[in-house]
């Protein structure tokens, strides 16, 4: 809190500010601009015998400036006066390139598996690193206990690698049958299929479902790999109220009208399939997921709209859910 009204107008002042401040006008003020050469100059002027005061009368340089580049340079004989002139910003850097590289990494491999640092995460990351290493960092990173906004915002600058992306709720289930081995197999036997019955693309078709929540939550940002197409991150079960969609399309783009599953105990036809596309059918279960019963409903949907026959056989592609695995299905 501002102890004051005055303070109080500079606190909000702050606030507003841009953390990248560019002058707008830069003849609103007396401070005058010299250039990297004339200082360099000047500072040599004094380094060969020439006293600052006259230097500084004659190049218009502040004295000030002049002898403090020049104390520098006499403090530290190996430093030049190109680098005294430049400022050392990995001076103030809490972190060693190596080290930020080290961070870089993690918070790739993190994202790879799926549990990806969000900007928080990664500030508190940074700050228990620092404590780790017994690093020189800002107070203000014990108070909050992780570093700060700017600190980020700057390793986000350095690292053109990493970017913040919005990730896709994903399974533990289905990250963990996403492998090489699983993709090889699905794939041979895919070939042998097609090869055997030299299908057209209107006779290929995939199905899956989705589940539609009454309640729809983002996921938060988390630090990933640049130029990335998905970004997935786990996370528990859906809230609210589910409704699923079954959706089946072909290959060429012909899609089959939708089926519904509602969380219902009865299936009211004239209330739940209101202003449905044409076509669409439904039914309803308990807690609104498809199950082996219902999915034999879905089967028949298909065959209503697909109409295959021995002579015209078509390929339907789904995942192995366990609702899909059943003797039953027409």
């Amino acid at each position: 809190m501002c102890g004051s009204y005055t303070n109080l107008k500079m606190c909000s002042f702050r606030d507003k500010m841009p953390r990248h401040y560019i002058r707008k006008n830069p003849n609103c003020t007396d401070r005058t601009e010299f250039s990297d050469e004339a200082i360099k100059l000047a500072i040599q002027r004094v380094l060969d015998g020439e006293a600052a005061l006259k230097v500084s009368k004659a190049t218009g340089i502040p004295r000030t400036t002049i002898r403090r580049k020049v104390a520098l340079i006499k403090n530290d004989p190996d430093l030049s006066i190109s680098a005294c002139i430049s400022p050392n910003f990995k001076k103030s850097q809490v972190f060693t390139d190596e080290q930020e590289t080290k961070i870089s990494e993690y918070l790739e491999n993190c994202s790879e598996m799926f549990y990806g640092l969000t900007t928080n995460q990664t500030r508190e990351l940074a700050y228990q690193t620092a404590v780790f290493n017994k690093l020189r960092y800002p107070k203000s990173w014990d108070r909050d206990k992780k570093a700060g906004i700017d600190w980020f915002l700057g390793f986000m600058n350095r690292r053109p690698n990493l970017s913040l992306r919005r990730p896709e709720a994903l399974s533990i289930a289905r990250a963990s049958a996403f492998n090489k081995t699983n993709m090889d197999n699905f794939f041979d036997k895919l070939e042998t299929v097609l090869m055997s019955f030299q299908f057209e693309g209107k006779q290929i078709y995939n199905l899956d479902e989705s589940g539609f929540t009454t309640v729809q939550s983002k996921m938060p940002k988390v630090v990933g790999s640049r130029g990335k197409k998905r970004v997935g991150q786990m996370s528990s079960r859906e809230r609210g109220e589910l409704v699923t969609v079954c959706c089946i399309v072909s290959a060429v783009g012909e899609a089959v009208p939708p089926f519904f599953v509602f969380p219902r105990k009865r299936f009211n036809v004239d209330m739940m399939m209101r202003n449905a596309p044409e076509g669409s059918a439904g039914t309803a279960t308990s807690n609104g997921w498809m199950n082996s019963e219902k999915f034999i409903e879905v089967m028949r949907h298909f065959k209503l709209h697909v109409r295959p026959t021995a002579d015209y056989p078509v390929l339907l592609l789904m995942d192995n859910h366990e609702s899909h695995l059943s003797l039953e299905v027409p």
